[in-house]
């Protein structure tokens, strides 16, 4: 059971009572499993992602596909804490996150790259890295930046991922999109990250830039990061990812390892829901 899977219920099983029962019944089944990802929702019950924590352990990969409105975005944002479900629960290694607590939820190791990349762009790269979590020294007793500091760290977590950019001292918005993404990434992995969830990183990337990611991702997945992304590029998908799930309306109505699926079957169940 610690393998992939997913269990996409009937329309029957939205009842009310019925949904109580058999999350009752989840409730004890899965916290007895560690290593993995357990959401329990009403449009998303119930969903199982592997988890492989650890240096010594190579990360997964799961995609999230499905057209525009399937609830790909809204799903990623309740596991971050940015949207708080009306109902359900979520389990990360065996521990219930505070679901709306963003703070929270980030301490214990998953971190978020929205669309926007939330970066400050007439800031430099060891600025962003550090933003809201700056470095400091005592001068007469007061704090201040310690900027020498942040930009020795900084150099460090972009030579460890590979990631080059022309300078650390320019602000952002003279960066390409793919430097920004990398930054935005460095910035995540930073702070003892476990998982990274993110939205569509190769959006609006140039061929050369998305490869760039695609490469970053995978040094991720080597350092034993787990990996969640959504994608709407079916090369991307099966280049990338360990396991595929497509949300259809709101629904999971599907979800499986790569190997045991085609682009076929995925575009249509993102069409039609139908295999």
């Amino acid at each position: 059971m610690s393998t992939f899977l997913a269990t996409v219920l009937s329309s029957t099983w939205y009842k009310f009572l019925q949904y109580e029962i058999a999350l009752s019944f989840l409730r004890t089944l899965f916290p007895l499993m560690h290593n993995a990802l357990f959401i329990f929702a009403w449009g998303f019950l119930c969903i199982s992602i592997p988890l492989k924590l650890g240096k010594e352990n190579e990360g997964d990969v799961t995609v999230l596909v499905g057209g525009n409105g399937a609830g790909k975005s809204t799903f990623i944002k309740m596991i971050s804490g940015y949207l708080k479900p009306t109902s359900g629960e979520i389990y990360f290694n065996n521990k219930l996150l505070p679901l709306g607590d963003p703070a929270s939820i980030n301490k214990l190791g998953i971190a978020t790259i929205y669309k926007d990349l939330s970066l400050a762009e007439l800031l430099d790269a060891a600025d962003n890295i550090f933003l809201g979590r700056e470095k400091t020294r005592k001068v007469l007793g007061m704090n201040f930046v310690n900027k020498i500091e942040e930009r020795k760290e900084s150099e460090k977590i972009l030579k460890r991922l590979g990631i080059k950019v022309p300078s650390l001292d320019v602000g952002l918005k003279l960066l390409s999109g793919g430097q920004r993404q990398s930054v935005s990434i460095g910035r995540a992995t930073y702070w003892d990250v476990k998982m990274i969830i993110m939205d569509e990183p190769t959006a609006a990337l140039g061929i050369q830039e998305k490869n760039q990611i695609r490469k970053l991702i995978m040094v991720l997945k080597s350092k034993g990061v787990t990996i969640i992304i959504i994608s709407h590029g079916m090369d991307e998908v099966f280049e990338i990812g360990d396991h595929i799930i497509v949300f259809y309306h709101g629904r999971c109505v599907f979800a499986e390892d790569k190997n045991k699926t085609n682009v076929n079957e995925i575009a249509k169940l993102i069409i039609t829901r139908k295999k």
